[in-house]
């Protein structure tokens, strides 16, 4: 293990030490063996019975292969990102027929807040142009919420993302659906999460 890996494993234990506390219906974040692991909580289970589930562990290359912007990698390294793990639910439904939730976390809360910040100003090449883009608070976490542009496609859907922070933690969650709103993205944001 490299002399740089191994401080930010050591500042991510004191981090975990001295941020016991996790949000209402959150549990917390621990790191795993194996470098650049890290366990982190995502939904429990999906808010719509019935969809299909997949959990795999986050890394830069996860985050780059939903967006053609070059320099999120970058953005990661500059942020601190460390690792984290996603919780995928898809299927047919006339509720919400795609749900991603996403826990990413960070060497500390200033990074995990520039990172926050970088996805705020490159909304419209992560979204979409136009996306719209209001401020979220959810449960003592606070962050933004993205509206993606609808295309006049047939059969197209609603596209919701909310990205808060919780100390050097970001859950980044994105729901796609008939009922893909702004509360029902808040609903969902508010539900159990889980280490598992």
């Amino acid at each position: 293990m490299t002399g740089r890996r191994a401080a930010a494993w050591m500042l991510l234990g004191v981090l975990l030490a001295g941020c016991a506390r996790s949000p209402v219906g959150s549990a917390g974040m621990t790191p795993t063996s194996g470098a650049g692991t890290v366990t982190a909580p995502v939904l429990a289970t999906s808010p719509v019975p019935g969809l299909a589930e997949s959990t795999e562990r986050v890394t830069a290359s996860t985050v780059a292969s939903d967006t053609t912007l070059s320099d999120i990698t970058q953005a990661l390294t500059d942020a601190g990102f460390l690792g984290g793990r996603q919780r995928t639910f898809q299927g047919q439904s006339k509720d919400l027929s795609m749900i991603l939730s996403r826990s990413m976390v960070f060497t500390d809360g200033s990074g995990a807040d520039r990172f926050l910040q970088w996805v705020k100003s490159h909304a419209d090449g992560l979204f979409g142009l136009t996306t719209e883009i209001r401020g979220l608070a959810v449960q003592g976490r606070t962050g933004w919420m993205f509206t993606a542009p609808q295309c006049a496609c047939p059969g197209a859907q609603p596209r919701v993302i909310g990205i808060v922070r919780d100390g050097s933690r970001i859950d980044w969650l994105t729901i796609n659906g008939p009922q893909a709103t702004s509360d029902r993205l808040r609903a969902v944001l508010a539900a159990p999460t889980s280490n598992d």
